[in-house]
């Protein structure tokens, strides 16, 4: 049996190449899975895809037509797949639902304590010898209402560690209700509480841009956004506006709304060709890294191993339901 793994980093192939059984034929391609791509894929009955990779209706098609009748993809999010077009064409897409919670959670508080305690400003002044404090003034986490609007693992999560800084924490998901959280009956209400807004809902029709002009504007002066979710949830041009005119105190974003085809790769030599974001970037209240919340040891293994395994369980049982079916 053939496999294709898109989007292969060393790191993950460190990991996944213990758990490949002998008498799979697997290749491993850095490129991203695109229409450009998607002929290198021919004869793989199973293909496995990253969140940087694009598995539309065309995609899609070649990829049947070549003979593929699993997609393994290797995260939780499916936003990147047309999942009624591959269902269609008889392919299975199973995913990871939980490779590392904590692991997203922990980067989420790092992100919020490396912007409001304006860590960045602070290394970049002392790698140059310049030990003033001026422009370095933060906030204390202690005492001020944090929002999460979604209340998954990693919410739940989330909410534990702010709770633990002394954060009153309230929560907003239309979806669930869970136990020891206070929630709000909508995302208004939540918004207009908030000292800091946390997003970790994924990405949907419903959920796109559910931050955006109008929603922007009913948060309180000079809050801050962190964004470990996913990059469609915000309006990049209606952020950008609210942190230009003070309305926004702050954004940390792992995530980024054009970021297919730019994160994952190295831009050094040509710099950053995407005008918003280095809009962004050029703000000293944005904080940015590159879809990097999953990346521990702890999570890498735990996506390779339950891909392994979701490839194995179809093989075994191909006609039969997937455990880690995509909803």
């Amino acid at each position: 049996m053939k496999v294709v793994f898109y989007s292969m980093r060393p790191y993950e192939q460190q990991a996944l190449q213990p758990l490949l059984p002998d008498d799979w034929t697997v290749i491993f391609e850095w490129a991203h899975l695109d229409a450009q791509t998607v002929a290198r894929a021919s004869g793989a009955e199973v293909v496995s895809l990253f969140v940087s990779d694009q598995a539309d209706e065309t995609v899609l098609n070649q990829l049947a037509a070549g003979g593929t009748r699993l997609l393994a993809l290797r995260s939780a999010g499916f936003d990147h797949v047309d999942v009624a077009t591959a269902r269609q064409l008889g392919m299975e897409v199973v995913r990871v639902p939980a490779y590392s919670p904590h692991a997203v959670a922990d980067h989420t508080l790092a992100l919020l304590l490396m912007l409001i305690r304006r860590l960045h400003l602070a290394q970049d002044k002392v790698r140059r010898g310049d030990f003033c404090l001026q422009g370095l003034m933060g906030f204390d986490l202690n005492g001020k209402t944090a929002g999460v609007v979604g209340l998954g693992r990693i919410g739940r999560l989330v909410v534990q560690r702010l709770q633990a800084f002394g954060c009153n924490v309230i929560g907003f998901d239309p979806h669930v209700q869970v136990e020891g959280i206070q929630q709000v009956d909508s995302l208004s209400e939540l918004l207009s509480q908030c000292d800091i807004l946390s997003l970790n809902c994924p990405l949907t029709p419903q959920t796109r841009h559910v931050l955006n002009r109008d929603t922007l504007g009913q948060m309180r002066p000079h809050a801050v956004v962190v964004n470990t979710g996913r990059g469609g949830l915000i309006d990049t041009q209606a952020l950008l506006a609210a942190l230009r005119s003070g309305q926004l105190g702050g954004a940390a974003l792992d995530v980024y709304e054009f970021e297919r085809g730019l994160f994952f790769e190295d831009h050094r030599t040509e710099g950053v060709a995407d005008g918003l974001l280095a809009q962004l970037m050029g703000l000293a209240n944005v904080v940015v890294t590159g879809h990097q919340a999953f990346l521990t040891q702890e999570a890498v293994a735990n996506i390779a191993r339950t891909t392994v395994e979701n490839i194995q369980y179809w093989l075994a049982h191909p006609q039969g339901p997937q455990p880690n079916a995509v909803p």
